[in-house]
Formats: C-alpha cells, structure tokens, sequence
C-alpha cells in the first residue's frame, strides 16, 4: 500500500521497486497459509476463471474470493473469528 504507488510515480527508483517485489515474494511463498492446512483454494481457482474471461487476476480474485468466504464462513465461523 504504501510502496506501491511510490513505484508507478518513480519508476527507476529501486528503494521503491524492490519493497514492492518483496510483498510479492511474500504474497506468493504460502506463509499466508500458515495454520490453514492449506484450506485457501481461491487463488489458484481464479486461475481457470481469468483464462476463460477478459479478466485480470485481481478481478477474478475479487469475485472468487467473496463467494468462497461466504462458504467457508458457514462451515467454520470460528476461523472467520481468527481472521477477524
């Protein structure tokens, strides 16, 4: 959030465009997954759904992700609490 726009404004600065490929490499290493057991199947489900839609990623996540938390919280609220 915060490097990000750094990064379009000033896009040879490397102070600002390495932070931003370090949230990626944080983003994607599965340490969001860290006592889950790997229950998170929306990113790779978006994946299908924007090869077969004029979509980006970001889009496809958007409405993926929204019904599948609507699922998920009504199998197992207590982990939506934690989330919380």
């Amino acid at each position: 959030m915060e490097w990000g726009p750094k990064a379009i404004a000033a896009g040879n600065g490397l102070e600002a465009r390495a932070q931003v490929q370090w949230a990626s490499i944080d983003a994607l290493n599965g340490w969001v997954n860290a006592g889950t057991n790997g229950g998170y199947p929306v990113h790779m489900s978006e994946h299908t759904l924007s090869t077969y839609h004029d979509i980006t990623h970001a889009a496809g996540l958007a409405v993926v992700n929204t019904a599948w938390m609507r699922f998920a919280a009504g199998h197992r609220p207590e982990k939506f609490v934690q989330f919380a």
